[in-house]
């Protein structure tokens, strides 16, 4: 559960390339996604990286947040604690001044979609797909990925994509 599902390699002397690899879907739990945010904030801050890239390992850049972690935490109000500390982090990638770049290699849903929507910029390859499947299984997305999704794609499709659970493909 640790940091060995984090790839780190550079491309040319100045661009930070971070690989998420966690088979077989790329879900990380709150540890690792605050590890994954807090290597990006720090490596915003070296001045030897002039941009950032994210992507997936295998077919899909990240299907969202591992379930499991969810229904293991004790209480309400930890599960509180625990998204307030990933949204917290989200809203500090967002406003770098550094651009942070994801590229979408594959499926990108739930808190995949959210982190990426949270990037600079985001380029997809053909056969992404794209969505928020949270609402099938009764919760929305914890981490400001409603109001990100909204700013992006406009209130209507952003309504459409939180409330239908339905996967949209990257045209």
């Amino acid at each position: 559960m640790g940091r060995d599902f984090l790839e780190t390699a550079r491309e040319g002397e100045s661009i930070l390339v971070l690989t998420v690899d966690r088979p077989p879907v790329n879900a990380l739990n709150f540890q690792q996604m605050n590890h994954l945010l807090d290597v990006l904030l720090e490596k915003a801050e070296d001045g030897s990286v002039k941009a950032i890239v994210l992507t997936g390992k295998g077919k899909v850049f990240m299907a969202g947040f591992d379930i499991k972690e969810i229904q293991s935490i004790g209480t309400p109000e930890t599960c509180f604690e625990r998204t307030m500390e990933v949204k917290q982090r989200l809203l500090k990638l967002e406003h770098l001044q550094k651009p942070v770049i994801a590229a979408i290699n594959g499926d990108c849903l739930g808190g995949g979609l959210e982190l990426a929507m949270a990037c600079h910029l985001r380029f997809a390859r053909q056969g992404a797909r794209f969505g928020f499947p949270e609402i099938l299984i009764a919760t929305i997305p914890s981490f400001g990925g409603t109001q990100r999704s909204a700013r992006l794609v406009g209130k209507g499709k952003a309504l459409d994509l939180l409330l239908t659970g339905e996967l949209i493909g990257a045209p």
